[in-house]
């Protein structure tokens, strides 16, 4: 059996962001990872803003593009807005925030996965599996941070906790399609019914290959999620003219929680990340958030050990820290905000696209009257 201070379940960027903060203060932290490597087979664009992507120091070997501009085609129009991002491989910026935890000091196991877990007045002990050998182990801990999505083990041994099978959530989709050297500069984002009726398409530039994906809430689909990506790739009027002959080089799926979770954090237990619902509910992204919530996660950790002290009303602090914060609030808004435009799209179809309208002009997009060039 393992033993530590801190189990983390999950090494992408909420999990190994809590894991590299904690063990700098000199505790055992082990970092469980059911894949080969962090970020194997994570489904995202893979973008970050560019203020998020500063605050992490990322390399110029883990940025992929850089971009500085965002276009958006409406069914009515085409806009534009002045806005820098990068882009990054998840394959890569995992790995590169594990690596940062481990050299820290945390442990990593990889191919494991966690499968049970129990708690008791005296710690919390997680149940694995190494995927390749079918070896199976435990662990025990003082305190375990989920991280692990949102089917988060939480939920399904701890009622109410995390993030919950019946709330809202959406279902992604992409190709990556191969375009050594190409041209794209900017990111292109696609609002069409037949992409995604409530929802988008995007076009997301790496250095060799495009990252084409579709997101669409579960709860308003109307046929396959990839029906939908194969329209964008091979049907659609300004999309699949960039795309044609281009060869589809993997293809992955995947569900993003669009609603926060009530609760996170009970007796010996913090949920951070995707598992928690930390996701911008209009946009599906949820890279800042994750680093965001894993950062408070490890405050409070850090504080629970020191005093020896894990119960519900001491990690609390955790889930009123984060939901006084400008993040949470953000999600909560534009959740109501959703909710309105749900009630709207019984007179209009287009509802959704028109909130991403209205929130592009308030940040300042321009509408263009020809296609914007490759550039």
């Amino acid at each position: 059996m393992y033993e530590c201070d801190v189990v983390i379940i999950g090494a992408g960027p909420a999990g190994s962001t809590a894991a590299r903060e904690i063990s700098v203060r000199g505790y055992d932290v082990l970092l469980v990872e059911k894949d080969t490597y962090p970020g194997e087979n994570n489904v995202c664009a893979g973008c970050i803003d560019q203020n998020s992507a500063g605050s992490l120091n990322l390399p110029s070997d883990i940025v992929e593009k850089k971009t500085s501009k965002s276009t958006y085609y409406f069914p009515w129009k085409t806009y534009v807005q002045n806005i820098s991002h990068v882009t990054v491989l998840r394959s890569v910026f995992d790995r590169f925030l594990a690596e940062k935890a481990v050299k820290k000091g945390a442990k990593l196991l990889v191919s494991t996965l966690a499968f049970d877990v129990t708690r008791s007045r005296d710690g919390i002990v997680v149940n694995l599996k190494n995927r390749v050998s079918g070896e199976k182990d435990k662990l025990k801990a003082k305190l375990a941070i989920f991280a692990d999505g949102p089917s988060t083990l939480a939920s399904k041994k701890f009622k109410g906790i995390g993030f919950q099978r019946e709330q809202q959530k959406a279902l992604a989709a992409i190709y990556d399609i191969e375009w050594r050297n190409n041209p794209f500069e900017h990111l292109e984002f696609f609002f069409d019914r037949n992409v995604s009726p409530w929802g988008y398409g995007w076009i997301f530039p790496k250095k060799d290959w495009l990252n084409v994906g579709v997101g669409c809430s579960i709860s308003k689909m109307r046929g396959n999620i990839r029906t939908y990506l194969d329209f964008l790739v091979d049907k659609h009027p300004v999309a699949s003219k960039k795309l044609h002959g281009r060869e589809k080089l993997t293809f992955a799926a995947s569900i993003i929680p669009l609603a926060h979770a009530e609760k996170i954090s009970d007796d010996r237990i913090l949920v951070v990340g995707d598992a928690a619902g930390m996701v911008d509910p209009v946009w599906g992204g949820g890279i800042g958030y994750a680093i965001k919530g894993g950062m408070l996660a490890a405050e409070v950790a850090v504080k629970a050990l020191e005093k020896n002290s894990f119960d519900g009303t001491l990690l609390s602090q955790f889930e009123q820290e984060w939901k006084k914060g400008k993040a949470y609030k953000l999600i909560r808004k534009l959740e109501l905000i959703l909710e309105l435009f749900n009630l709207y799209s019984k007179f209009d179809e287009d509802a959704y696209f028109r909130l991403h309208h209205l929130l592009a002009l308030k940040r300042g997009a321009y509408k263009v009257n020809k296609i914007p060039k490759l550039d």
